[in-house]
């Protein structure tokens, strides 16, 4: 929670200083002493620092996220190539290897376009392996020759596991 507040979420970063310095701006004004003096500036110092330190870090969960909207692009693109990239030699889906979910991909994309795709609402599970989970709501415009739906809903849960620098979806 405190690695979001401080270091994902800049909105939320902001309403905590916000409250924090409104109560310590409070008890400069009934203390006015030396300290309170300096909590004051100390205060105002530390909103700059912790928004260039929340931009500096990048927070396994944002690095999940890039993937995620990464693997979404490249889905809108076509790249197929470009995705069988992304998964894992021994990555497995509903009884599939890895060359059947990219051949059946391949298959909705040639009778589908998918466009306008949007995700959120991330949520993160990690274990002490370095192995993580990623749940998210993606919704996207959905056009066939015959038909055209536009944000179709969906949610989606990935596992992935760290692997030469790179995170792999493997199941």
């Amino acid at each position: 929670m405190l690695e979001h507040v401080f270091l994902e979420s800049r909105l939320l970063l902001f309403a905590a200083w916000i409250v924090v310095q409104l109560g310590v701006i409070g008890w400069w004004s009934w203390r006015r002493t030396p300290a309170a003096n300096r909590a004051v500036w100390a205060g105002l110092v530390a909103l700059p620092c912790l928004m260039v330190l929340s931009t500096w870090v990048v927070t396994r969960g944002e690095q999940i996220t890039q993937l995620c909207r990464g693997l979404a692009q490249v889905v809108e693109r076509e790249e197929l190539d470009t995705l069988k990239g992304f998964l894992a030699d021994d990555f497995t889906a509903a009884d599939m290897n890895r060359d059947e979910f990219i051949e059946r991909v391949g298959s909705a994309l040639s009778r589908f376009q998918i466009s306008r795709l949007k995700l959120q609402r991330f949520a993160y599970e990690f274990d002490a392996g370095g192995n993580a989970a990623v749940e998210f709501s993606a919704t996207c415009r959905v056009r066939s020759t015959d038909a055209d739906f536009d944000r179709v809903p969906s949610r989606w849960r990935l596992n992935l596991r760290r692997q030469e620098q790179m995170a792999h979806y493997v199941n």
